[in-house]
């Protein structure tokens, strides 16, 4: 999450989770009961790293959480860029060894959607040979 984007969403207490192989082992091990409910979830750069098949679940599983207004923040890989979506699988082929599935900024709307949440805005940004989406929704 950028300083910027902290600094906008007033944040006093924050979760999060890296990608390392052994921090996936302790989620996985986590009861979900034991999670906790939260204001705003906020996923930067996380979905791709998803198998296909559970990135809807996953999204799921967070909306789940939000209370009735909570904010939900999706930033991720574009797919629908092919060249800049190659650079990014690229990137992450070489720094975390793992062949990443990205979705396009329809598809990400689509699993929001189907979580129950109301999307608000959506964008998409271009960085060097990068493009990303940004979707923010809301819990009804």
């Amino acid at each position: 999450m950028t300083p910027a984007l902290l600094a906008d969403a007033r944040l006093f207490d924050w979760h999060g989770l890296e990608v390392p192989e052994p921090a996936l082992e302790v989620a996985q091990a986590t009861p979900s009961d034991s999670i906790a409910s939260y204001e705003q979830v906020s996923l930067a750069d996380v979905l791709h790293h998803l198998p296909k098949g559970g990135q809807g679940a996953f999204v799921a599983e967070l909306a789940e959480r939000l209370p009735s207004g909570g904010r939900f923040v999706l930033t991720d890989i574009d797919a629908s860029a092919l060249v800049r979506r190659f650079c990014n699988q690229l990137h992450d082929l070489v720094l975390a060894r793992q062949w990443v599935h990205p979705v396009t900024p329809a598809a990400a709307r689509a699993l929001v959607e189907a979580a129950g949440l109301t999307v608000r805005s959506e964008e998409t940004v271009n960085s060097l040979w990068y493009r990303h989406y940004l979707t923010v929704a809301e819990k009804p």
